[in-house]
C-alpha cells in the first residue's frame, strides 16, 4: 500500500539518520581544534594590538597608577608577541610573551615601590570578549575546507 511505512521501514530510516547524524558529529569533533587554534590566533593578534596601542601615550610625563605605562624608548611596545600553545589533549592555550622588556611584569603587577600600571590583563579580556565568535568562525572555515577537500589548518 502506497503512503504507509512497516515497522521495519521506519526503523531503517531510523537508523539511517542516526547514522548521518553520527558521522556529521564526528565530522564536527575533527575540525573543532583547529577552529580552536584559529580563534585563539586571532585572539592572540588582537591583543597585542591593543597592549601596543595602550603603551602608545609618550613619555614624559609618567603615567598615573592603575593606568598602562607610557612610551619611554619604544622597547616594551615592540617586544610583545603571541603564540597559540597545543596541549597533548586536543587542549590549546594563547601565551603572550614580551622578551624585548622582560620588566613588562613588575609594570604590569606592580612593586612594593611602584603601583601596577596594567596593560597586558586588560588588553586579554577586552580581545577575549570576542573568543566564543572567533570559535564558531573558524569552526566554521575549518568545516567548509574540509567539506571541499583542503586542509585549513
Amino acid at each position: 500500500m502506497a503512503g504507509q511505512h512497516t515497522p521495519q521501514s521506519v526503523q531503517r530510516a531510523n537508523m539511517a539518520a542516526l547514522s548521518r547524524a553520527y558521522n556529521n558529529i564526528r565530522a564536527l569533533a575533527e575540525v573543532i581544534p583547529g577552529g580552536v587554534m584559529k580563534a585563539l590566533d586571532e585572539v592572540g593578534e588582537e591583543a597585542v594590538a591593543r597592549i601596543v596601542e595602550m603603551v602608545d601615550t609618550p613619555y614624559p610625563p609618567a603615567s598615573d597608577p592603575g593606568n598602562a605605562p607610557h612610551r619611554r624608548t619604544g622597547t616594551l611596545q615592540r617586544g610583545y608577541d603571541w603564540e597559540v600553545i597545543k596541549g597533548s589533549r586536543n587542549e590549546s592555550h594563547l601565551n603572550i610573551t614580551n622578551e624585548d622588556a622582560e620588566y613588562w611584569e613588575y609594570l604590569e603587577f606592580g612593586t612594593k615601590n611602584m603601583a601596577p600600571r596594567p596593560h597586558v590583563r586588560p588588553a586579554i579580556r577586552s580581545a577575549r570578549d570576542s573568543l566564543g565568535a572567533k570559535i564558531v568562525g573558524g569552526v566554521t572555515v575549518a568545516q567548509r575546507a574540509r567539506a571541499a577537500g583542503m586542509r585549513s589548518f
